[in-house]
């Protein structure tokens, strides 16, 4: 080797050092740009600059929108090691924000307010559970409560349950 392949070589092993610890990062939204779905992480020392993050649908039939938010662990993938050009998985579950069920047959979202929207594949059932609200359906009835009052759909007929009921 010469002088100058060899100095090449040390130039050289750095930067492939720092690409290749750049590949996968585990870090936190530091920042979100809602308008252009955007992010900013920290990981560790590095800030990066604003990167797209993934999300379940991007296609014009079909779109999904749940952003992350501040503060949320997130894994940012950089192929080439170039974290600007990084791309940032969502949907890491941390100390504070654990698993909403162990359940496999559960599609689960609990929200910051306490709301639960779930469906449970095994026995057909869906629920939106608001707190004093909430709407149960399954593939034979319907049942809404609201603070007491409750109304419940079969094929039996329409059940109606409250200490006033008011027909127009």
């Amino acid at each position: 080797m010469t002088a100058r392949t060899e100095g090449i070589q040390e130039l050289a092993l750095p930067d492939l050092e720092r690409r290749t610890a750049n590949a996968i990062r585990y870090g936190t939204v530091l920042a979100v740009d809602l308008a252009n779905a955007r992010v900013r992480i920290k990981s560790g020392e590095i800030e990066t600059a604003w990167l797209p993050w993934s999300t379940g649908r991007a296609s014009a039939a079909k779109r999904r929108w749940d952003p992350p938010e501040v503060g949320e662990q997130v894994v940012v993938l950089s192929p080439t090691g170039d974290m600007r050009q990084g791309l940032v998985l969502t949907g890491v579950f941390q100390q504070s924000a654990g698993a909403p069920s162990a359940n496999a047959n559960k599609d689960t979202t609990v929200y910051g307010d306490g709301t639960v929207i779930e469906y449970d594949r095994a026995s057909h059932t869906l629920l939106a559970d608001l707190g004093p609200t909430k709407i149960t359906a399954d593939r034979t009835k319907l049942v809404l409560e609201c603070n007491g009052s409750k109304i419940e759909l079969d094929a039996a007929g329409i059940r109606f349950t409250a200490t006033r009921i008011d027909l127009n």
